[in-house]
């Protein structure tokens, strides 16, 4: 009977700390993100460190998270539940973090235009930056044309000034 006790005791532990994931879509986003040069918890508000070191206390890092039945499940089985919470709640962190950045860049307008300014630098052959990249281009080389019409102009005056001089 205290085997099966125990088991069970075991069991509901498990399911009541359960940890933050990431769907396949958000998956998706964090590598989109990364080819971009973002980092994928680059604009979390939950410190890793900060949530393990709660989870020390019965179910502090959960709370702190916001995740409630994982900090029952921690408070219920304290001080064992330190072993597996600790790392739990530093895991859990760095997912809710990253959770935020996606959202960030999936929602916010200000994401969204800053996600649209990166592929435009990656894209360069996209229609919207084509004819705009062509023209600071042309503009570009008509200044190195002028410039160089004008050291040269400078050269032979040199020139001349010299000859003259002798």
């Amino acid at each position: 009977m205290k085997k099966i006790t125990f088991i069970l005791t075991l069991l509901s532990a498990l399911l009541l700390t359960s940890c933050s994931s990431l769907n396949p879509a958000e998956k998706q986003q964090v590598l989109k993100l990364k080819s971009l040069g973002i980092q994928e918890d680059s604009l979390g508000t939950k410190s890793p460190a900060a949530a393990g070191a709660l989870n020390l206390l019965p179910g502090g890092g959960n709370f702190y998270l916001g995740q409630t039945g994982p900090a029952i499940g921690n408070l219920l089985f304290w001080p064992v539940s330190a072993v597996w919470g600790v790392p739990q709640a530093i895991m859990d962190a760095k997912t809710i973090n990253t959770k935020e950045t996606v959202a960030y860049y999936n929602y916010n307008p200000e994401g969204k235009k800053e996600i649209a300014r990166r592929e435009g630098m990656t894209e360069t052959n996209s229609p919207a930056n084509s004819d705009s990249e062509l023209e600071k281009l042309k503009k570009d080389l008509e200044l190195m044309k002028l410039k160089n019409e004008i050291r040269d102009e400078i050269k032979n005056e040199v020139r001349y000034e010299t000859m003259k001089n002798r």
